[in-house]
């Protein structure tokens, strides 16, 4: 069965299951205009549960103008939407060994996972353990700078995912988003000297979300919460 098939066959079954699909993913006008999230909204999406899968095989087609790339691994179906230069990477139809990072826009619980970006190439070969390790510094306030080692495993890793892992292990380890500390921002720098930078004061940007960058090429990764 085709992916677009098993896409409407998996919506139908939502709206068996629950009587109507809505959805609550926020209109963004993409870089004129943000929207200011609260802090615990930010806490709120950067806990969610997300869903991983690699070396998977999805389908990408485009619907009224907007491109979609659709993954299902057993029971489990995912549309993602793909956004800027991201909806060049991949060609229309079937697309091989790619890893998919999900996470769901909005509360609602239709069969269906809807995601933005996090859609990367697979490894080219297989490592047994971490492909880099690039120092972490992590800076809060007058506090002292925390150092560690942070582990990638990914060749072609997204922005999408590393924002979400770093912001979540913030949550959980240095109050961000508790007390106030709702600014501040992730810096990545690359080995040939350039960065990417993220805020914490608001989601990634949708149109970063497919962005993605070598994973071997990560030389620091600063965290600073405010």
């Amino acid at each position: 069965m085709k992916f677009k098939a098993i896409a409407k066959a998996s919506l139908a079954l939502g709206m068996l299951a629950t009587g109507v699909i809505t959805s609550n993913v926020q209109s963004v006008q993409a870089k004129t205009e943000v929207k200011q999230q609260s802090e615990s909204e930010l806490k709120h999406y950067y806990n969610k549960p997300i869903l991983e899968r690699k070396n998977v095989t999805g389908f990408k087609y485009t619907d009224e103008g907007k491109h979609y790339l659709e993954v299902t691994v057993g029971q489990q179906h995912s549309r993602i939407t793909l956004l800027e230069s991201d909806k060049d990477k991949f060609k229309d139809g079937e697309n091989s060994n790619i890893d998919v990072f999900i996470l769901r826009e909005g509360d609602s619980r239709q069969a269906t996972n809807y995601s933005i970006g996090g859609v990367t190439k697979s490894n080219s070969v297989q490592y047994i353990d971490y492909i880099n390790t690039p120092i972490l510094e992590i800076k809060k306030g007058n506090e002292d700078v925390l150092k560690d080692f942070y582990y990638i495993s990914k060749e072609d890793i997204s922005l999408k995912e590393l924002d979400f892992r770093l912001r979540e292990r913030s949550i959980k380890q240095h109050g961000l988003y508790s007390n106030g500390h709702k600014h501040g921002q992730i810096t990545i720098t690359m080995k040939d000297g350039k960065s990417h930078t993220i805020d914490l004061s608001q989601k990634l940007e949708k149109e970063r979300m497919g962005e993605s960058i070598d994973g071997r090429q990560i030389q620091k990764i600063l965290v600073e919460i405010k």
